[in-house]
């Protein structure tokens, strides 16, 4: 098995791109504070150093607007989220989703209405 690309963003990285993409944009210092409501500290400046690395790996991008950084995803959600499965199922389960996503399943507590939307899915792909 070829070794699989890594992700292009990394943990810390991806927590922060869901902060600009719940909320279409987003300054460093509104990041820190919705970390800081998770109980997850981190300084001002380790904030801005990630965001300088997500910034180089053109990830996001920023607007300044009176001497604030505004930072937007480059990025769409759902291009992450098949870059992390694909990686993950050529990691750990020899290439297949399908195997990752039986596995995921095994590993849930499943309500009704998850199963109806899978079942729905499903019967969608038919």
């Amino acid at each position: 098995m070829a070794h699989p690309n890594k992700p292009k963003l990394t943990g810390w990285e991806t927590k922060l791109m869901h902060y600009i993409w719940d909320r279409g944009h987003a300054t460093a210092d509104e990041i820190r504070e919705a970390l800081r409501a998770e109980g997850l500290k981190r300084s001002d400046s380790a904030i801005r150093k990630i965001l300088r690395g997500m910034e180089e790996k053109g990830a996001i991008s920023h607007t300044v607007e009176n001497r604030t950084f505004i930072y937007t995803s480059n990025l769409k959600r759902h291009q992450v989220q098949g870059e992390l499965i694909r990686y993950l199922s050529a990691l750990l389960f020899q290439g297949s989703v399908v195997s990752l996503a039986l596995r995921a399943l095994d590993e849930s507590d499943l309500s009704p209405e998850v199963i109806a939307e899978m079942r729905r899915k499903l019967n969608e792909a038919e």
